[in-house]
């Protein structure tokens, strides 16, 4: 369903297997939903939704709009955690936006809606020699860093 901010008119937009809404693009005009393993677009002025090429039970982070609403970063797994692609909303094609070097990969991250760039959080660490016993340790943490993807 679809409302306006107070409440008013609320009328169908989309039904399905299981419909979830999941982000509005920066024009408000779409609304990007799940429903069951397919991810769609459909115009809040009604009509048909508009597939997107992916199978959306394989994302590991949830999708999200570009300032340009032609393009949706999301979380995919790769051999160990977590990368970050972008999804051409036209066609389904992903192009990959950041892979992370350490193991967990990216946990999550979040958009500027007005340059596009992204900030996300991720594990980091690194090896260290004790300073009181011969061996080796490892100093885990997170970090937030931001990319510019233009």
């Amino acid at each position: 369903m679809v409302t306006s901010p107070v409440g008013d008119n609320p009328r169908r937009l989309f039904s399905g297997q299981l419909p979830q809404p999941l982000a509005w693009p920066p024009d408000g005009e779409r609304l990007l939903f799940q429903d069951g393993a397919t991810l769609a677009i459909v115009g809040v002025a009604g009509g048909e939704p508009a597939m997107v090429g992916i199978d959306v039970t394989t994302l590991t982070l949830k999708p999200q709009w570009m300032a340009n609403g032609r393009t949706l970063p999301a979380g995919y797994p790769r051999e160990k955690g977590t990368k970050l692609v972008t999804i051409n909303t036209a066609d389904g094609r992903m192009r990959d936006l950041i892979t992370w070097d350490k193991e967990s990969g990216i946990a999550g991250f979040a958009i500027s809606p007005a340059d596009g760039r992204i900030a996300f959080w991720a594990e980091t660490y690194r090896r260290r020699q004790s300073d009181l016993f011969f061996s080796t340790y490892e100093e885990c943490g997170y970090r937030v860093q931001v990319f510019a993807p233009e």
